[in-house]
């Protein structure tokens, strides 16, 4: 075997590795939300209900969305960014048929300062939502209008 690490330069501690489901130690190679994200879970009927929430003038970083319902014809579920002014949809879905979906997300889907995830259903149908996220701090969430300039 070949003893390698990879080690800070300024202060040589060792950086990215963990003990596996052996008693082998292996190179870790992950994202920042594969190892220090949450995940909150939310339920709502016939409205709207605050999923995550920043805090303070932080943002929300996601990193997995799972989302699903009950039948009801007609009846929509809308998962979106809200910060009481602005609104930015992520999903938005018919569920005449119900729905059932899971998405493991890739890239910079960071939300605004002070923007919370809200999930609302509209007719007497249960939507469900599990949210993975992590939280941005305030220096370096960007407010709505720099957030949007970048889209």
């Amino acid at each position: 075997m070949i003893k390698i690490s990879l080690t800070n330069s300024e202060n040589s501690k060792q950086l990215a590795v963990a003990e596996g489901f052996t008693d082998e130690e292996c190179l870790m190679i992950a994202t920042y939300g594969s190892e220090n994200g949450l995940f909150k879970t939310g339920t709502v009927n016939n409205g709207t209900t605050t999923i995550v929430q920043p805090g303070g003038n932080d943002a929300i970083a996601l990193t997995d969305i799972i989302v699903s319902s009950d039948k009801l014809n007609n009846g929509t579920v809308t998962l979106d960014f809200y910060d009481g002014t602005y609104a930015e949809i992520i999903l938005k879905a018919n569920i005449d048929f119900g729905l059932a979906i899971t998405i493991p997300l890739v890239g910079k889907w960071i939300g605004w300062q002070t923007a919370y995830i809200r999930l609302t259903a509209s007719g007497a149908a249960d939507a469900y939502a599990a949210i993975g996220y992590f939280k941005v701090r305030e220096d370096k969430a960007l407010a709505y209008d720099a957030w949007n300039a970048l889209r």
